[in-house]
């Protein structure tokens, strides 16, 4: 295949790539010469693309630009010219001839001067049956889907092959903002495609992230898909032998666990933790003999010191991420729409931990006489109200001679009610039963907060509206940004500007032409300084903290930031570049506790509240992990209120 010109994006990297054989085809450009080749009139249609999309070379001047927006016209006409003298019977042998990468093109083309004439249905079903892969690019054009509506169905209903197609334009996740919609024929029925995702599943080589996607279907999405519990099951059973069969060789795919170990032995510090990369293997050693020798409440406040279920900010740790969501497995899966990254490398690692960590310490507790129920308790009725004058109502925690499944559902009313309670407290100064047995319930994700603009979170711009912290946010700390691949550290990999600019001298002149105007645009923004000798600086180092926070956590806490960081955080919201939120809870940790408790949501949601509430719980076997799962929530919700209740008494909140 050569190396034809063609158009991605202005963002693009190839950009710089193309643009002096664009220049030189524009300046030589003689609309007198007649097009005989398609893949030449398919490359000079992507000029035409480079030249109306605004990409533009440093080194054109104002009367360039006239010449080529005006040579671009002309080409435009030439391309026309072409393609409307093609005839359905020699299309197919022409397709044939068409390089890989411009077969979309070629659809575009005729989508976009609606060359209707040139093929007819037979063209069509022909086209796609002998070349594989068409079909998806020919659907990303409606007015092309509109118009063969019946070759389109017929091929759908005679390729199951097509449900993937199905299930990426209603159920998969778009995880980078960046695909083409997807236009599926109106005349293709539910039931219809009901069949096809079954036959899917019946065929030779049913793909697993598909299959997985499969029981993601959910009564929102009812208007362009369904599934019956049947298909649904059939689906969950197909995916999972072929995963069984996939995993069972153990040096298939990436191992990767910890271990909690808590150790008898004398004399240890309270928590050491031995890494071993090779294996991506943790081992948490934790001393018996220093958790023995704490009592009370001290016990819950090792679930900070020791396990770190909080991070310095005040947040859950153990929460997803965006960010942390670039490793190689992450971006290659699929995932629903509606979906929680429950599958994600770092929040499996990180919730595993966390879960493991509450169940070795239950344990260790409950075998020396301490119930971790008993010291919740404690910290919800007496050191709540001594520490900051709460005052809320008894906490009942399951009795300690329970089956798990009796603890499960003894515990979670308790939560829901510890959420109503404080967002009662936050109306009223005061916890009055009675008005609690009339105010309506609420739902945890929904609790407010004392603390004026809690939380801070980025706004999505829009094309009409860009917000430019996204586009800061990208060069600074994505490790897609390339700004941080530069000699001579090229070979260090950083992962990212920010990384880089803490730890090395980076020179200006060091970047290539094709990252400089980047650059520029972070200077000319205030956001890099260029000093006398050329190297390279962060402006304004607090405020890259900041969003150096906000880009980790997708949140940051005002409070937690100086008096002029925070001028900067008001100027930014002004702007609408940011925007506040008071609750409890941050957006992250509302998706958390949603996932664990209900399915409103989260189509994979655990929903325990939903299932242990309302007579459909999980087997035996697992109301164990149920009831720790939710000590833990139970855990990290007290100390979201204590964090509170703490910084609002700190800055005069209500």
């Amino acid at each position: 295949m050569s190396d034809r010109i063609t158009y991605f994006s202005n963002q693009d990297l190839s950009l710089w790539h193309y643009l002096p054989r664009v220049e030189s085809i524009l300046r030589n450009f003689d609309s007198s010469n007649t097009i005989s080749d398609i893949n030449d009139a398919i490359e000079l249609y992507h000029i035409t693309l480079f030249i109306d999309n605004g990409a533009r070379a440093n080194s054109w001047s104002e009367g360039d630009i006239t010449d080529f927006e005006q040579k671009t016209a002309a080409i435009k006409r030439c391309v026309y010219q072409y393609f409307s003298q093609l005839h359905p019977d020699n299309i197919v042998e022409l397709y044939a001839q068409i390089e890989f990468n411009y077969q979309e093109t070629f659809w575009e083309i005729i989508n976009k001067f609606k060359l209707w004439n040139i093929v007819d249905d037979d063209t069509i079903t022909n086209i796609l049956s002998t070349h594989e892969g068409s079909i998806r690019y020919f659907l990303h054009h409606q007015g092309l889907v509109e118009k063969y509506e019946v070759p389109i169905i017929q091929y759908f209903k005679s390729h199951p092959q097509t449900a993937e197609i199905l299930l990426s334009a209603f159920i998969e996740e778009d995880k980078f903002g960046s695909r083409k919609p997807i236009y599926i024929p109106k005349g293709l029925t539910i039931d219809e495609r009901e069949q096809i995702i079954s036959n899917y599943i019946d065929s030779t080589d049913p793909n697993l992230n598909y299959l997985q996607l499969i029981p993601q279907i959910t009564k929102e999405d009812k208007a362009n898909l369904r599934v019956s519990p049947k298909v649904r099951l059939k689906a969950e059973k197909i995916a999972a032998k072929i995963s069984d069969e996939f995993f069972k060789d153990k040096n298939t795919g990436i191992q990767y666990g910890f271990s909690i170990i808590i150790s008898p032995e004398k004399g240890l510090p309270p928590v050491q933790l031995i890494s071993n990369r090779s294996s991506l293997h943790i081992e948490y050693i934790y001393s018996e003999e220093y958790i023995l020798s704490c009592s009370g409440v001290q016990h819950l406040e090792n679930f900070l010191r020791l396990f770190g279920i909080f991070d310095r900010y005040g947040l859950i740790s153990f929460v997803f991420h965006k960010s942390d969501a670039t490793s190689l497995f992450d971006m290659l899966g699929m995932r629903a729409k509606n979906e929680f990254p429950s599958g994600s490398v770092s929040f499996k690692m990180f919730f595993q931990t966390a879960l493991g960590q509450t169940a070795a310490y239950m344990q260790t507790l409950k075998k020396n006489g301490i119930y971790i129920e008993d010291i919740i308790k404690t910290f919800y009725n007496e050191t709540l109200k001594n520490e900051y004058g709460y005052k809320g109502l008894s906490l009942n925690v399951p009795g300690h001679d329970l089956s798990w499944l009796e603890k499960v559902r003894a515990l979670i009313p308790e939560i829901e009610s510890i959420v109503r309670q404080y967002n009662l407290y936050l109306a009223e100064g005061e916890i009055d039963p009675e008005v609690l047995e009339l105010t309506d319930a609420i739902k945890i994700t929904d609790c407010g907060s004392m603390i004026p603009n809690k939380y801070i979170y980025l706004t999505i711009g829009t094309t009409q509206k860009p917000n430019i912290l996204q586009r800061v946010l990208r060069d600074f700390f994505s490790d897609q940004s390339m700004l941080d691949y530069v000699e001579p550290y090229k070979e260090k990999r950083y992962n990212s500007l920010y990384q880089l600019l803490l730890k090395e001298i980076v020179l200006y002149d060091n970047y290539e032409l094709y990252q400089k105007s980047e650059i520029d645009w972070l200077i000319d923004n205030h956001y890099l300084s260029k000093r006398d000798d050329g190297a390279l600086t962060m402006s304004n180092p607090k405020l890259m903290g900041m969003l150096y926070d906000l880009y980790k956590c997708d949140v940051c806490l005002y409070w937690n930031y100086d008096a002029d960081t925070r001028l900067i955080i008001d100027d930014y919201l002004n702007k609408d570049y940011l925007y506040a939120e008071s609750t409890l809870l941050s957006h992250p940790e509302q998706d958390l506790f949603s996932f664990v408790f209900n399915n409103e949501r989260f189509s994979n949601a655990l929903a325990y509240r939903n299932k242990y509430l309302h007579g459909n719980p999980p087997t035996d076997a697992k109301h164990y992990n149920v009831y720790v799962i939710s000590i833990m929530m139970l855990i990290c919700l007290l100390f979201k209120i204590e964090h509170d209740l703490q910084v609002g008494r700190e800055v005069g909140g209500l």
